[in-house]
């Protein structure tokens, strides 16, 4: 028996102890231990009233999100779908170039006409008759697509660049980034020995920046000899 109490655990002595401890303090063990409880309960609430708020923020920006990225793959399966309505990107090159003019003089604006197979119009049998120069080329445009570029020409006198007389301008419109042309347009011919030269431009949309120009050989006019 003495060796049983001798031996006893230190749990065993502290329990012991706690029984034999008068009962009026035990209202104020109880008291601190309301005290103690209550304060993390007070900020158990505060955190607990910021959760929902955060919660909710979070919940509202994977929505959007959700939403945004429908959106995104919608628009992307619609170009898909339709190549054709997906823009262009933005060029990276623009520009535009003449080559391969060629020169033929003393065609009548009659046989201009016939041979693109257009009507005479209301021209008068004079306009008809009269002789002009057909100027054939082919046209490089590079980052102009589906703009309106003005392309314009005039005779000039070669010995002092000075203009006889401006045609009225035509339009180009690209169909891609890349894109050319053949054609061809007839002038008058001029009066005069000559020699005599036609300037092609073509400009920018706004028709007040030239994007490139070229200048055909030489030709007589009315009255010379080739």
């Amino acid at each position: 028996m003495d060796s049983a109490k001798a031996t006893a655990s230190p749990a065993e002595v502290v329990v012991k102890r706690s029984r034999k401890r008068p009962a009026a303090r035990a209202p104020k063990a109880r008291r601190r231990t309301a005290v103690d409880s209550r304060t993390p309960r007070a900020d158990s609430r505060a955190v607990a009233g910021q959760g929902p708020t955060t919660r909710s923020l979070f919940t509202l920006v994977v929505q959007i999100g959700g939403v945004v990225s429908a959106a995104a793959a919608a628009v992307g399966l619609v170009f898909l779908l339709a190549p054709g309505l997906k823009p262009d990107p933005p060029p990276t090159e623009r520009g535009a170039s003449f080559s391969k003019l060629t020169t033929e003089p003393n065609v009548s604006r009659a046989d201009y006409l016939r041979r693109l197979d257009r009507a005479r119009g209301s021209y008068r049998r004079d306009e008809l008759r009269r002789p002009g120069v057909i100027i054939g080329f082919n046209v490089e445009i590079t980052g102009h697509n589906r703009e309106r570029l003005p392309l314009r020409w005039g005779v000039y006198r070669a010995s002092d660049a000075h203009q006889l007389y401006r045609e009225k301008a035509t339009t180009l419109m690209p169909e891609a980034r890349v894109d050319q042309a053949s054609s061809q347009l007839w002038t008058p011919l001029p009066r005069g020995r000559g020699p005599f030269y036609v300037l092609l431009q073509l400009f920018e949309e706004d028709g007040l920046v030239a994007i490139d120009q070229a200048r055909s050989a030489t030709f007589t006019g009315r009255g010379g000899t080739t």
